[in-house]
């Protein structure tokens, strides 16, 4: 018998692993784009149809949420200490959520110009700190997804 929770797992990860891979795309057209294209607006691929700003903080908030959901079937799963790649995707989500939350904030209540800057944007170019903090997420994602080579059911899935 298997505990139910680790197919969930399973389901989860590989669901997320799509997700952001086809998300990540969109970051990397907008680098494209903006770098080498030389484009003063860089939208990705469907920008012009959903680079909006409360877009970007629902998406990220429900991939926050798929995360948290993981982390607690894992933890059903296997009752044991969370790899370090699953604890790191949440946090580093986490974080992008904020971002967003400050994004949304200086967007509707200040007045700040679009695109806005969030936080880390004062410091780095907002386009590279989507890109590198979507890039780590979806790292963290594959290497949950593969683990130590096996098949994500071999090390979530345990006998009862």
């Amino acid at each position: 018998m298997t505990n139910r929770y680790g197919p969930a797992v399973t389901a989860g990860l590989i669901a997320l692993l799509i997700v952001q891979t086809f998300h990540m795309i969109e970051h990397v057209a907008q680098v494209l784009q903006k770098f080498f294209l030389g484009q003063s607006e860089a939208h990705g691929l469907l920008g012009t149809i959903f680079d909006f700003e409360w877009v970007h903080f629902v998406f990220n908030g429900s991939l926050e949420f798929a995360l948290v959901l993981i982390f607690i079937w894992w933890r059903r799963a296997r009752g044991y200490q969370l790899p370090l790649s699953l604890r790191g995707a949440v946090g580093l989500q986490g974080y992008h959520v904020v971002e967003h939350v400050v994004k949304m904030y200086q967007y509707y209540f200040t007045g700040f110009p679009d695109p806005t800057k969030g936080i880390l944007g004062f410091v780095f170019p907002v386009i590279w700190v989507h890109f590198w903090m979507n890039l780590v997420v979806l790292a963290l994602i594959v290497v949950l997804v593969v683990g130590d080579g096996q098949p994500v059911d071999s090390y979530v899935v345990s006998p009862q």
